[in-house]
């Protein structure tokens, strides 16, 4: 879709198409992660917040994030996977955001007979503004934690009658994601 040095967008089509867009976005942030295993600890972070900001300042859909009043952008955070991609400073970088909400909800999972689940979520800070858009990162391996925090958070969306206005979920993640 668009290339510039700081980041290289891709449609994805194909099987598993519908409505919602996908894209691959490459950044050499993200390549230094994914292709050097002594990429680690706060330099993880700091070339992750920086791949988030080149992300954002040239995503295909940034006005929809841009041009929100920035009280209504909320970054949620399945924690603590959620932090390392540093997503409420990248929109200070790539947009200024000051006045941008955070929620949080834990996730904590186990294994029983080689399969993942999810052994306690209780401790969320939802407080999600109205006509949100909702603007998550995680890495996903399993797809536990993100299949059992976005039902939580759709249910709590629900309850309230106040449904997002959009969700931009960024992950390291397999095809589970």
């Amino acid at each position: 879709i668009s290339r510039a040095p700081q980041a290289a967008w891709y449609a994805l089509r194909g099987d598993h198409e519908g409505s919602v867009e996908r894209f691959v976005v490459s950044t050499p942030q993200t390549r230094a992660i994914c292709n050097e295993p002594e990429v680690l600890g706060v330099e993880f972070n700091l070339l992750l917040h920086d791949a988030m900001a080149a992300a954002f300042s040239t995503a295909p859909f940034r006005e929809l994030i841009a041009d929100h009043p920035e009280d209504h952008v909320c970054v949620v955070n399945f924690l603590r996977g959620g932090l390392n991609f540093e997503i409420r400073r990248a929109l200070h970088t790539a947009y200024g955001f000051n006045r941008h909400s955070s929620a949080f909800m834990s996730s904590q999972r186990f294994r029983t007979d080689g399969r993942w689940h999810v052994k306690e979520d209780m401790y969320r800070k939802l407080e999600i503004p109205k006509d949100a858009v909702l603007v998550m990162g995680d890495v996903v391996a399993t797809g536990v934690t993100m299949d059992n925090g976005l039902r939580v958070i759709l249910d709590h969306l629900e309850e309230l009658d106040a449904p997002p206005r959009a969700l931009v979920f960024f992950t390291i993640g397999c095809h589970k994601a």
